[in-house]
């Protein structure tokens, strides 16, 4: 059993974002998603299009590129060290298997044009994550 988070390069699935992150990390058997859909990334400035998939045991989210390869950091919960949210930015603090520090930042989707898949609201991923909002 992984006790860190992990990156993986992302499986292309011609039917989008949501079966190219369940072709590189199945889900097992029974296992109940509490949250999915379509999120912004938030890196070096830049939003970028990220897909989310929270269930029981770990967050997955697919990190989209335009120039390169997909990736996906899958984290079990276990390796969540801290949640915040503020300004409409959910900041998740991590911990890889390496044992190195990660920080994954997320906001709600607000693309021109809609989003190509059901959006996620990150205040109630950071809920669902154990944010207080007290």
């Amino acid at each position: 059993m992984q006790s860190g988070a992990q990156v993986v390069r992302a499986k292309y699935a011609f039917r989008g974002m949501a079966a190219s992150l369940g072709a590189t990390i199945p889900l097992a058997p029974n296992t109940r998603i509490t949250l999915s859909g379509i999120a912004r990334w938030h890196v070096q400035g830049m939003p970028r299009t990220a897909y989310v998939r929270l269930s029981d045991d770990r967050l997955s989210v697919l990190l989209h590129f335009a120039f390169r390869p997909d990736q996906v950091i899958d984290m079990p919960r276990t390796a969540i060290r801290s949640v915040r949210w503020s300004g409409g930015i959910t900041e998740i603090d991590y911990q890889m298997s390496s044992g190195a520090e990660e920080l994954l930042r997320l906001g709600d989707w607000r693309g021109r044009f809609g989003a190509p898949s059901q959006p996620i609201e990150c205040r109630a991923l950071a809920s669902a994550l154990g944010w207080d909002a007290s």
